[in-house]
């Protein structure tokens, strides 16, 4: 299984010799992709023939840099905060370090931790299993990175992860409700997905492709499709989760968007916003297809 974006210079690669590892080769276009964070479950596994279900395919030794993106019809917790604010921190700990097990009989859970030097041993039950079992699930963080986590709605907010050189980058949506919402399309079920931190995740990358090839006409493109998602939204055209926002308990299905709808709403507010059909313009079809 080979699937990615060569031509960005990104393959993954799926093999016996690695063990259906991901391998991701040093990027010579300084941009790495990633659509969403993918979570690896069960009909994940069978769908990719992968050997094993690992933890988490998420990956980072680098800074991720998150930004909100604001829409005015969107209220914010704190009101008075009217610019984006950008966080840094590393991918690190908690979910990214997550170790998991499934629990195939009765037994004891324990959560034990045994200290450098003196100290007392700490051996805590977490759970006794009886029957079939269940599962199991053990994470941590460190006091330094309690100090730099900053928790937002991810579907309006960006991710882009930053090298040491501060040239080659990962830009990503960091959501995970991809995978569910799929999960329900495949059964024929409607979903009202929101694409914006996905959309971002192109345009972010794009953007920082544009800057290393000194390329005006992209990065312009790349400006006014997160102005034509902002403004999408804006005018009042929006997917249910954020339409919760909106409405709270007086949610009705005339107050969204289907996935499909939303992505057409965008694309007609991108069309208004571009002078005239270039080679952008191609790529934003190719982009909506994908």
């Amino acid at each position: 299984m080979a699937f990615g974006f060569s031509k960005l210079g990104v393959r993954m690669i799926k093999s016996t010799t690695t063990s259906n590892r991901l391998a991701f080769p040093k990027s010579k276009s300084g941009f790495h992709h990633s659509m969403h964070t993918q979570k690896s479950d069960i009909p994940y596994v069978k769908h990719f023939e992968i050997l094993h279900m690992w933890i988490n395919l998420t990956f980072s030794a680098d800074t991720v840099f998150r930004e909100p993106i604001l829409c005015k019809n969107i209220r914010r917790l704190n009101l008075g905060w009217t610019k984006p604010i950008c966080i840094g921190r590393h991918a690190f700990g908690d979910q990214y370090k997550a170790t998991d097990a499934v629990i195939k009989g009765p037994g004891k859970m324990k959560l034990v931790f045994v200290p450098e030097g003196e100290g007392e041993k700490l051996d805590l039950e977490v759970y006794n299993f009886t029957g079939a079992g269940g599962v199991a699930q053990s994470m941590y963080n460190t006091d330094d990175m309690f100090k730099v986590i900053c928790f937002g709605f991810l579907g309006l907010m960006t991710s882009v992860l930053v090298c040491p050189d501060g040239k080659t980058i990962e830009s990503e949506a960091a959501h995970g409700t991809v995978t569910r919402h799929y999960r329900v399309h495949q059964k024929g079920g409607e979903t009202s997905t929101n694409s914006i931190a996905s959309i971002f995740a192109w345009t972010r990358g794009l953007a920082h492709r544009a800057k290393l090839d000194n390329n005006s006409k992209l990065l312009d493109f790349t400006e006014k499709l997160e102005a034509a998602c902002i403004g999408t939204v804006e005018s009042g055209k929006m997917t249910k989760d954020l339409a919760l926002i909106i409405h709270g308990s007086k949610l009705s299905r005339e107050h969204y968007l289907k996935t499909e709808e939303f992505i057409d709403a965008v694309a007609n507010e991108l069309k208004a916003r571009l002078v005239g059909k270039s080679s952008l313009y191609v790529l934003l079809n190719l982009i909506i297809e994908y």
